[in-house]
């Protein structure tokens, strides 16, 4: 079936969907921007980016959909994990999408979504305790 025909069918009828204050979202794995949109549906396009936190809470894992294995689902999926710093994992999430020619046009949302769980995943400094100023004593 073609994705056009699969998205008719979905579009309004699907358990991932979420409706609220007049805005339709998305949940399903694969879409990068949470919106109900054909361009970022993760079940109707044959290739599809999915950019999620590691199970150990450090890096990200980049899970890439094989269009020619769609009849395998085991084999259908390529997930890959960064762990080595924003910088290279950013690189690394560009040259898959953009480099081999995937998906140029999720590159950017693959790109902040990335980024945005490599600045969760930061360890905050916490802040020093304060300590009470003396009064200057004035001189007369």
């Amino acid at each position: 079936m073609s994705s056009d025909v699969q998205w008719m069918v979905i579009r309004n009828n699907s358990s991932f969907l979420l409706k609220k204050a007049g805005v339709t979202f998305s949940t399903e794995a694969g879409n990068l921007t949470g919106k109900n949109s054909f361009k970022a549906n993760g079940l109707v396009n044959k290739r599809s980016v999915g950019v999620k936190a590691a199970a150990d809470g450090k890096g990200v894992v980049v899970t890439l959909r094989n269009d020619k294995k769609s009849f395998k689902p085991t084999k259908a999926t390529r997930s890959v994990t960064l762990k080595k710093g924003s910088r290279a994992a950013l690189a690394t999430v560009k040259a898959l999408t953009e480099g081999q020619n995937y998906r140029a046009d999720l590159t950017h949302d693959a790109l902040r979504l990335t980024s945005a769980l490599f600045q969760s995943q930061k360890t905050r400094k916490t802040a020093g305790v304060k300590k009470a100023r003396s009064r200057k004593v004035a001189k007369n």
